[in-house]
């Protein structure tokens, strides 16, 4: 019997194979066994409760004629403690009696759902009384898909429970996420229908069925299938957490909030475009993740165009027609959606494709139709804004930033987007009051915004230390990012001059005029003549 098709049970929070040669670990880590350490384990767990000492570990554990020594008993028991993530301190699994021995303390869950406190199940399983022979493998397989789905959520709890009760089972404590496992047999092989759910409110995130196995197929044929299954659907939770209506947060923080959700970590427009591109491969009509997609190539500049633009390469054009091809084949079927319309709206104009009269309309269209204020002010404000309508723009930020938590996601990105405006409108005393929220709550952006959000007449030691350390490279790339993802959306000539006049002013003076890219000297001619 393969250890994927070996019974399994729980003790304490972990699963082991009825061998004792693998655990899968709360924090979904599979860990495997020596035979010395399963051999040890086992009779520890047989005797569960009760001392056993050095000697009885010595006698179950030793070959005939092989050496012993208490010491051995120590440096197994230290090795399983590492493998199991068992603080001797506080133990979970084993417990030491000084001059006694040890003793297993792990006990099967009695009436505490097993999931309690993690943040997906993987559970219940059903159909395994109608498979015949595949009930084994089916079991197994279910650990198996467990470790392969803690991987999409490192910083969460992944466990498996295949008789993981219903929601009312639990307390506050409950999982956010179930994904039930149904398994069916067919005459030459074994499907499974996996159902990923909200686990409270019982919405569907995903749903997909696979054969997951035909009769002679390889264990190691089963962890591949696992892994790409796993993939799959954690892309597809992650979509549909992504892409639910929010009425604080627009499209590209819902991209950052979900990610977050289900990793704990920040988003990177990496692992959106990557989950959205998986996501069109199965649903190629998903208009919202087409449109995701757009603005998570759209994230990429905001992020990181700084660093693109200063390699000599320049993606931009590609990226372009297919931001362009995202919206205009995704917008017949968005744009009743106002929440949606907003961003495809943003987009189009960002683009300048000849798309920008037609955007600004279709912002305060969906504007005026919208329930998600607070999301849709941000992008109304910079909408108005960039075709001259500043205070009406700052108006809109101010009015979304007070139906805003402070200190979210949401509330950072709008009052950068409002930075760049006051910047636009040469209104230094409101820019510096903004920048101060900014860096009060987030004291990395100084470093990040400063060098080009400073007063270039009396610039702040950030700003500077960025100046002198950057390479000329690193100039050019800093200042066709301003222009691209700032200065030249805004259709006056000066609020783009006073949008990317710090920057220009500081690198001329140390690089002088010819570290301006062309690009960007054609975009504000009279501030390269002054």
């Amino acid at each position: 019997m393969s250890d994927e098709q070996t019974p399994r049970r729980q003790l304490g929070p972990a699963i082991f194979d009825a061998a004792f040669l693998t655990a899968v670990r709360d924090d979904g880590l599979e860990v495997k066994f020596t035979r010395s350490e399963s051999k040890l384990m086992a009779f520890l767990a047989r005797n569960a409760g009760r001392i056993v000492s050095r000697n009885q570990l010595l006698d179950e554990i030793s070959e005939p004629g092989s050496d012993k020594s208490d010491r051995n008993i120590d440096f197994t028991i230290n090795r399983l403690r590492r493998k199991l993530n068992d603080d001797p301190k506080n133990p979970r699994f084993i417990a030491t009696r000084y001059g006694e021995g040890y003793i297993w303390i792990a006990k099967a869950p009695a009436g505490r759902p097993v999931a309690r406190g993690a943040y997906v199940v993987i559970g219940p399983v059903r159909g395994l009384g109608h498979i015949g022979d595949f009930r084994q493998l089916a079991s197994g397989f279910g650990h198996t898909f467990q470790s392969h789905m803690a991987r999409h959520f490192s910083g969460r709890k992944v466990v498996f429970d295949a008789d993981c009760p219903s929601p009312t089972s639990f307390g506050i404590d409950h999982p956010e996420i179930g994904i039930d496992l149904t398994f069916v047999s067919g005459e030459t092989g074994l499907d499974c229908v996996f159902r990923a759910t909200s686990f409270r409110s019982g919405k569907v995130l995903s749903i997909v069925r696979r054969r997951v196995a035909d009769t002679g197929t390889s264990l190691q044929d089963r962890a591949v299938a696992a892994d790409l299954l796993a993939d799959q659907i954690a892309s597809e939770i992650w979509r549909s957490l992504a892409g639910q209506p929010a009425a604080t947060e627009t499209l590209a923080v819902q991209l950052h909030s979900a990610t977050r959700s289900l990793t704990g970590a920040d988003v990177t427009w990496q692992e959106s475009t990557r989950r959205l591109r998986q996501v069109l491969v199965a649903q190629p009509d998903d208009h919202i993740a087409k449109l995701m997609l757009a603005t998570a190539l759209h994230t990429k500049y905001i992020q990181e165009g700084h660093v693109f633009l200063a390699s000599g390469a320049d993606p931009r054009p590609a990226d372009e027609q297919e931001m362009e091809d995202l919206v205009t084949s995704a917008l017949p079927a968005i744009q009743v959606d106002p929440s949606q319309a907003i961003m495809a709206a943003k987009l189009l104009y960002f683009l300048d494709r000849g798309y920008r009269r037609m955007a600004v309309e279709l912002a305060e269209t969906a504007y005026r139709a919208s329930t998600a204020i607070a999301a849709s002010l941000g992008i109304i404000g910079q909408m108005r804004s960039y075709v001259g309508q500043v205070e009406q723009g700052l108006a809109c930020f101010d009015q979304a930033l007070e139906l805003t938590e402070p200190e979210t996601q949401q509330w950072l990105y709008v009052l950068v987007m409002k930075a760049q405006v006051q910047r636009a409108a040469a209104d230094r005393e409101g820019l510096d009051h903004t920048l101060a929220q900014l860096y009060a709550a987030r004291p990395a952006l100084k470093a990040f915004l400063d060098h080009s959000h400073t007063c270039p007449d009396s610039p702040s030691p950030e700003a500077l230390m960025v100046v002198q350390s950057v390479t000329e490279a690193q100039a050019r790339g800093i200042l066709l990012h301003g222009c691209y993802v700032n200065a030249r959306l805004f259709q006056h000539e000066d609020q783009r001059e006073n949008a990317i006049r710090t920057s220009v002013v500081m690198l001329t003076r140390r690089f002088g005029k010819s570290i301006v890219p062309d690009e960007v000297a054609a975009l504000v001619p009279r501030l390269m003549a002054s």
